[in-house]
């Protein structure tokens, strides 16, 4: 592979690129990474959009710069994620405003998920806009995805479809069956859905919005909010550049997950809490917060904490992101004055920024040498399903 590059005097990137490679990907400074991020295609000519997932896959496995490494993983994720104004061929429609009586369209979610049980191989069930209020649990033996519509579906602000439950876990029985939408089967893709439990602050607030226990399941550009226990994680999961608002164990399972430029958002509590990994001892698992931004949704400076173990084993990794004063200089907690669970929990740090980011006042945790490689947590073949 062959490629030269040039900065013009703006800073802008000019790929020299000889013709006959392959495959091309250059990476020349922020600007060029904004663009990949932002999949635009200006002056620095996005080569990875034309490669397509095959040769993307090949760029990432023979770069080992791993700041670039970081980079290019982001833009192969991103290269799905096109405009969702419009169903794709065969895909099940869910629509408001439809009388329901045709077989393939629906006026709720739960209603076209039912009809899966007549279909088989891969589905896409695709949604138009507007707030649906229902709980919606999704098993299904084959790949799925939910699409929500979207002119821009590159950003979470951009979406229209809105799943909203008001249901504690006291009531319904268990945390799982709370969820607003419970991704109960392997093979899930979830994007451009805001996904809502709004049971409240009182008592007994356990309340998830999404309870995502299958393996290999991906949630892109969706926003998750609630106030404890927004979001479960008992399979093996990948959240990109999604958001996720909550105060207390907002981000919490027993599960693998890796979370790409996602926003952590903190709400206001008495001592508010992200994380709260694993609360069993089998088997090894982990979270890790790539390039994430920790900002406050009203929570006061210095109340948040990164995590506190469910368990003596957790695994909470937080590396290249932005960690807002929201964050306690403490950075970590302990589960509870009568059981910390900190023997073997691990907290880890690196090549975090901003004001939260400092580690002179930690109390738990440590301090990595290098960074958590995503094939170590989705495994060796992440790229041929978490894109």
């Amino acid at each position: 592979m062959q490629v030269s590059q040039q900065l013009n005097p703006t800073g802008s990137c000019h790929c020299q690129v000889n013709a006959g490679s392959p495959a091309v990907v250059l990476l020349c400074g922020q600007k060029l990474k904004d663009q990949i991020l932002t999949m635009r295609n200006g002056v620095g000519k996005l080569t990875l959009l034309r490669l397509g997932l095959k040769q993307a896959r090949r760029i990432i496995a023979i770069n080992h710069n791993p700041i670039l490494k970081n980079i290019l993983v982001a833009a192969f994720f991103s290269l799905s994620a096109w405009a969702q104004s419009s169903p794709p061929a065969g895909a099940l429609i869910v629509r408001q405003t439809n009388s329901g009586t045709s077989g393939e369209e629906f006026t709720t979610i739960s209603s076209a998920v039912a009809a899966l049980s007549r279909l088989t191989g891969p589905q896409t069930i695709f949604i138009y806009p507007g707030t649906y209020t229902e709980q919606v649990k999704i098993s299904y033996p084959y790949s799925l995805s939910l699409q929500g519509y979207s002119s821009n579906p590159t950003s979470s602000a951009s979406n229209q479809v809105t799943v909203r439950a008001a249901v504690s876990a006291a009531q319904a029985g268990s945390n799982s069956k709370s969820a607003t939408i419970w991704a109960y089967s392997p093979g899930i893709r979830i994007s451009n859905l805001n996904v809502i439990n709004s049971f409240g602050t009182g008592t007994d607030t356990q309340a998830l919005a999404l309870a995502a226990t299958g393996r290999r399941q991906v949630f892109k550009h969706c926003v998750f909010s609630s106030f404890q226990d927004t979001v479960s994680i008992e399979g093996t999961s990948y959240f990109f550049e999604s958001r996720i608002e909550g105060a207390v164990d907002f981000v919490f399972g027993s599960g693998s997950a890796w979370f790409e430029a996602v926003i952590l958002a903190i709400k206001p509590a008495s001592s508010p809490v992200i994380t709260a990994q694993r609360n069993s001892p089998g088997g090894i698992t982990a979270f890790v917060f790539n390039r994430a931004q920790v900002i406050s949704a009203g929570a006061s400076a210095g109340s948040a904490y990164l995590g506190r173990p469910w368990s003596e084993d957790a695994t909470v990794i937080f590396q290249f992101c932005s960690l807002s004063d929201v964050i306690n200089p403490a950075g970590w907690r302990i589960w509870a004055p009568s059981q910390p669970n900190t023997a073997r929990a691990k907290f880890q740090e690196y090549r975090n920024s901003g004001p939260g980011a400092s580690t002179r006042a930690r109390q738990l945790g440590t301090q990595m040498s290098s960074q958590v490689e995503i094939s170590s947590i989705l495994g060796s073949d992440y790229s041929t399903w978490a894109q």
